[in-house]
Parts: C-alpha cells; structure tokens; sequence
C-alpha cells in the first residue's frame, strides 16, 4: 500500500481580496488548500517611537498590518 506524497506551497497575501484571487489561481493549477491563517506583524518601531514622541495617543498608529497565510498542496 503507498501512501500519497504532495507538494506544499506557503504563500502570504496583504489583504483578503488579494487572498481569495491568490487561492482562486492556485485551485484552477490544481492545488488545495490545507489551511488560512492570520499573521500579526507586530509593532513597526521606528515609526512608533516618532508618533509617540509628537503625540502619545498616535502610538496606535504604529502597528503594521496583519498579513494572510495560505498553505497549499497538491499529489506529486
């Protein structure tokens, strides 16, 4: 009995509409989706410390975006 090898592709997208054409091309390629995830960035220091120091309430404005994990796979 063999058991099935895939390939796996991690791609990351910027924002929803940029993820659902990414996945959209990779399923018309032949490729499933194993799993979605959302990935925090965190904080963008530099840019943090400037805001803070012109006006502490601006400090919110220093995070970065959250980005869109996709895993994929397909058989070999």
């Amino acid at each position: 009995m063999s058991t099935i090898q895939y390939k796996t592709a991690v791609k990351t997208y910027r924002s929803d509409a940029s993820m659902k054409r990414g996945i959209a091309k990779m399923q018309r390629q032949g490729w499933e989706v194993v799993s979605v995830s959302t990935v925090d960035q965190g904080w963008a220091k530099g840019k943090t410390c400037c805001l803070a120091i012109i006006f502490l309430p601006l400090l919110i404005f220093g995070r970065k975006g959250s980005i869109k994990q996709v895993v994929y796979r397909k058989p070999k």
